[in-house]
């Protein structure tokens, strides 16, 4: 263990000195410390698989959009080079860089708004997060997902689950796809969306509290 803490350490120090970024200030100096993860249907390139039948995008909280603007200029020029082409423009006052290897297997993007910074496994899927899109929270299955909590309770995790279903089945083909429908599609048409969430943690009992809901319809 201690060998494996000292090669990481000696590999962050080499990147640091390669690219005069500081991994500590320029990386996790501009997060908040809250993060959210999104897997959808796909929507371009998986990191450069067009294979992949899911994208995903990562979503951190940052403290400043000026600190963190600099710090992916910074970046973006230690990256950037013959091999990596960095583009940067701008998507609903977004700052998007884009990041792309010359053979066109790598790619991916950020996005960096007011508070958050996103990053997608696509430019495609960074540009789809950054436009205008209805509240999660005026949706009527979330709505009701999340309605038997307490006012205390803060959302932890929702999962729709036809959509979830429909996206499986619509990358399956021949005797998967039916034996999909037949086993296993019928079990979860009751089940229209699972949630989590959590009531804080209680430093007296050292308890963090939390509850599940199903939401099933006859």
């Amino acid at each position: 263990a201690r060998d494996t803490g000292n090669t990481v350490n000696d590999s962050i120090k080499a990147f640091e000195q390669g690219t005069g970024v500081n991994v500590k200030q320029d990386i996790f100096g501009i997060c908040r410390g809250d993060a959210t993860i999104a897997v959808m249907p796909r929507n371009g390139f998986f990191f450069g698989d067009g294979e992949t039948p899911v994208s995903g995008v990562l979503i951190l909280g940052v403290k400043d959009q000026s600190a963190a603007s600099n710090s992916l200029d910074k970046i973006s020029k230690a990256i950037g080079g013959n091999q990596v082409a960095v583009k940067k423009n701008t998507v609903n006052d977004y700052q998007m860089y884009e990041f792309k290897e010359q053979s066109g297997l790598v790619s991916f993007s950020f996005g960096l708004g007011k508070s958050e910074l996103i990053m997608g496994s696509s430019p495609e899927i960074s540009n789809a997060v950054v436009k205008q899109h209805p509240a999660l929270s005026d949706d009527d299955a979330y709505k009701k997902a999340f309605s038997s909590f307490g006012g205390d309770a803060e959302p932890v995790l929702y999962i729709n689950v036809p959509k979830v279903t429909d996206l499986i089945e619509s990358n399956l083909s021949g005797s998967d796809k039916s034996d999909y429908k037949e086993k296993i599609y019928p079990w979860t048409l009751p089940v229209k969306a699972f949630s989590l969430a959590d009531s804080g943690y209680n430093e007296s009992q050292g308890v963090l509290k939390g509850s599940a809901f199903i939401y099933i319809q006859k």
